[in-house]
């Protein structure tokens, strides 16, 4: 079955021809009865194509399909009386089917059967070893002693095979290809357009054009009357000309027939097409080049149109061909010289578009390079798209060639390494990367450490370094001054084997690659290398690695207190020693404190801070209320914890502040415990200093709050404010007088008294008692007359002897009414002192 069908399964059941896809099995009937055959055989067809798997006997088999399929005894009765079918080929472009019988006849059907194109007689019972089509002009019948071409009229061509050698045919788009031993011929149709030039007698523009070059290289004046004649008739013989260049496998009538078609084109019209002569020169110099006995690869133009350019420096890549298939490399347009590999992590492959270059074929070592690329994970979460032009991949490709062959195995690393950068130096965008990590794949790791040096993509040489670091032992750990940056990563030579040097374990391996990832100020990159070494690593030379590089130390302790504050607990605990390190694991176990405790408690420890004032990244979310004694048990935890917090925090001279406020705070929770406990109630645990005292204020606790007052330093004048606003917000009256009794002078004044008591609506009496204390003034005149108390108003009037405030009071007032005769004899009393 010819590789061209896809789309479609034939398969030969005795005389019937069954078509099946990847849902019917259609039976068709090419044949028609003739003499009974004798014993059948069994025939099975196959295809590349997708129809799922089929199974056919002989004439009393059964073929099986989908729907459509018939009974096995009636296709065996159908059947019984026709010659069975021996040979199936599908034409290269999959529009015929040529089927030879077992009583000599060659069918040519249409590739639906529904069309009986040809047949043909062979007049021999004996069946050919192969039937192989040429091109789509005819069918090859190919027996070990002569070849028949079959043509479409019926017409045939017998070629004898007359050697000791097997030979083998195989199909082309435009011919069929004979190859034994010591052989190789190509067999096709005279091209039309050869046949308008070279054909005796032939009148075709084309073949005027030809004599009107033959006689202008004569010095014939007669060229000028031949050119002329052609007139319109030109463009069309340059065309053909150029045609019949390119289809000519002869390097003379090539360069004959293009001298001929240069001679035309310079009389044609503007509108003839500028590129047709340069893009076929261009193919007939790469063809000519592939003709070459030391390539070996005779293709035709119709063979180079179908295979495409990359695809045939694909294959000179196969043979080795690195110089030619370069050069073929750069002839090729930006667009399909350009070619995406993706690198997927872990998956072990390169994948590509179908005409990539870097398609292993056999013995080439491009696909372990791709698989250690995967293997190093190309990036965290994600795969690495590498634009690789067509050059940079036929260098990689003679790169990772160079690095396996068994030539370069007694090379030293140095030596090899710099004979590939001196060769990559024309490719100033071409990737290291895979270089190095073909040469790990194939055992060179030393060499993959020095290829990794020239690569420029962080992305690219971070996750090679990190999988160079795996299964290292006995490493020695130089963390003082980044000494791990004076000596190249890994250099460390140890016993040479095998004649060249190998990669010791003397330098922390890990440095590298975490240094690498900072420098390219790629979060995810520093993320991936943490996570690597601490896989990789003991928990405290992962810390003391980490620890001395703000970044990755940021971006660790930021994962950790988002995702496992107790590994950052465990891992600061190891370094308390340090004062800068107690300090930090204090501020950390704080968080961890209120936030057990909030849990505990169920109490919703929303919008707590750090004392020291960095943000903690802690979440915490409400729970059902516990048992009192839960919460008692939960309390006296947290002031045990906070006891020893304030302690790791008095280590450090910077973090005195926040040593005094976590005892402060273990103080604060342990008197809330006392005030829960003699008021029976859950009402203290989790508040600030001042909102315990405006508690135990509106609960009447003034004792309490006076203790609170006193043990945390709060200011005579900030708790004057506090429990004016409090016992005015509770309307407790009493309560308010009976506080501004406790002393002559208010270290806030009076004014916020009587502010309180009239902005919560206050009983006239007590606002009275309140504007009393006040110090006599026409302020408190006005706040007098404010409540309607006119008398006391003018009596603080005639205090202040000012007789203009005082008639002005008097005057707001009847003069018969009670107010009114008590302001008179108040007047007549302090008439005297009037001025």
């Amino acid at each position: 079955m010819a590789p061209w069908c896809t789309a479609q399964v034939f398969m030969a059941v005795g005389a019937v021809v069954w078509q099946l896809d990847e849902t019917n099995a259609t039976e068709h009937r090419v044949l028609t009865p003739t003499t009974p055959a004798a014993a059948p055989a069994a025939v099975s067809g196959s295809s590349s194509g997708g129809g799922g798997t089929r199974s056919a006997g002989g004439n009393g088999g059964a073929a099986t399909g989908s729907r459509g399929s018939q009974p096995a005894a009636a296709a065996a009765a159908a059947t019984a009386r026709l010659p069975d079918i021996s040979h199936l080929a599908v034409s290269p472009d999959s529009q015929f089917l040529a089927v030879f019988t077992s009583d000599g006849r060659l069918l040519v059907l249409s590739s639906d059967l529904s069309k009986h194109i040809s047949e043909f007689e062979t007049k021999t019972s004996a069946p050919p070893s192969s039937i192989t089509w040429c091109g789509v002009d005819a069918v090859g019948l190919m027996w070990p002693e002569v070849l028949l071409l079959v043509g479409p009229q019926g017409d045939y061509l017998s070629i004898s095979l007359l050697s000791e050698e097997a030979m083998a045919g195989v199909a082309e788009v435009d011919g069929l290809r004979l190859l034994s031993n010591s052989r190789h011929e190509m067999m096709r149709r005279v091209p039309q357009c050869s046949e308008q030039v070279f054909r005796p007698g032939s009148t075709f523009p084309a073949a005027q054009l030809w004599e009107a070059r033959e006689l202008w290289e004569a010095n014939s004046a007669r060229c000028d009357k031949v050119l002329r004649l052609l007139k319109e008739e030109l463009p069309c013989a340059v065309i053909t000309t150029i045609q019949a260049a390119g289809l000519d496998t002869s390097v003379a009538r090539q360069r004959a027939l293009l001298r001929a078609a240069c001679y035309g084109r310079a009389f044609c019209p503007s509108d003839f097409p500028p590129l047709l002569l340069h893009s076929t020169c261009s193919k007939l110099r790469l063809l000519n080049a592939l003709r070459e006995p030391a390539v070996g690869m005779p293709l035709t133009m119709g063979q180079l149109e179908a295979l495409t350019v990359p695809v045939v420096v694909a294959r000179l890549i196969a043979y080795r061909q690195w110089l030619l298939a370069f050069r073929i490399a750069g002839t090729l347009q930006p667009a399909a010289a350009t070619m995406s590999m993706k690198l997927l992590p872990g998956a072990g492959a390169a994948t590509a578009s179908s005409t990539s270059l870097l398609q292993p074929a056999s013995g080439l070592p491009m696909g372990a390079a791709a698989s250690s690329l995967g293997a190093a994970g190309m990036g965290p979460g994600g795969a690495f798209d590498l634009a690789v032009s067509a050059q940079d991949q036929v260098l990689l490709q003679w790169a990772c060639a160079k690095i396996s062959s068994p030539a370069s195995q007694a090379l030293p690393d140095q030596q090899l390494k710099d004979a590939i950068t001196a060769k990559l130096k024309a490719a100033p965008n071409i990737r290291f990367a895979p270089l190095a990590a073909h040469a790990q794949a194939v055992g060179r790791r030393l060499l993959a450490l020095k290829l990794l040096e020239e690569e420029s993509s962080c992305g690219l040489q971070v996750p090679l370094l990190l999988s160079l670091s795996i299964g290292a032992r006995g490493d020695r750990l130089v963390t003082a001054g980044r000494k791990e940056d004076a000596a190249p990563f890994g250099g460390g030579v140890g016993p040479k084997e095998g004649g060249r040097e190998r990669g010791g374990g003397h330098i922390y391996r890990s440095a590298r690659p975490c240094r690498k990832a900072i420098e390219s100020g790629d979060t995810d990159l520093v993320y991936l290398v943490l996570f690597h070494i601490y896989r990789h690593r003991p928990l405290p030379e992962f810390w003391i690695l980490v620890s001395s590089r703000a970044l990755a130390r940021n971006l660790f302790v930021k994962y950790c207190k988002a995702k496992e504050p107790e590994l950052l607990e465990t891992i600061l605990g190891t370094s308390a020693t340090l004062p800068s390190a107690a300090a930090e694991l204090a501020d950390l176990q704080l968080h961890l404190a209120l936030h057990r405790w909030a849990a505990s408690t169920g109490a919703a420890s929303s919008g707590s801070t750090s004392t020291s004032g960095s943000s903690s990244g802690f979440s915490t979310s409400s729970t059902a209320a516990p048992s009192a004694a839960a919460a008692v048990a939960g309390g006296e935890k947290l002031t045990a914890s906070l006891a020893d917090i304030s302690h790791k925090y008095a280590m450090s001279r910077d973090h005195t502040f926040q040593s005094r406020a976590t005892s402060e705070l273990a103080l604060l929770r342990k008197e809330q415990a006392k005030l829960e406990k003699d008021v029976g109630q859950r009402l203290f645990l989790g508040l600030s200093v001042m909102d315990t005292l405006r508690a135990c204020v509106r609960l009447g606790h003034h004792k309490a709050a006076a203790a609170l007052k006193k043990q945390f330093n709060v200011t005579d004048r900030r708790f004057a404010w506090l429990k004016v606003r409090v016992l005015a917000e509770g309307h407790d009256w009493d309560g308010l007088e009976l506080f501004a009794g406790e002393r002559r002078t208010s270290p806030i004044g009076w004014e916020p008294f009587l502010e309180a008591a009239k902005k919560f609506h206050a009983p006239r009496e007590y606002q009275a008692r309140m504007i009393a204390r006040l110090p006599d003034s026409a302020a408190k005149a006005g706040e007098y007359t404010a409540i309607d108390c006119t008398r006391e108003a003018a009596e603080v009037a005639a205090k202040l002897r000012d007789a203009d405030l005082f008639t002005s009071i008097q005057n707001a007032v009847s003069a018969n009414s009670p107010a009114g005769l008590a302001i008179a004899q108040i007047r007549e009393r302090a008439m005297a002192t009037f001025r």
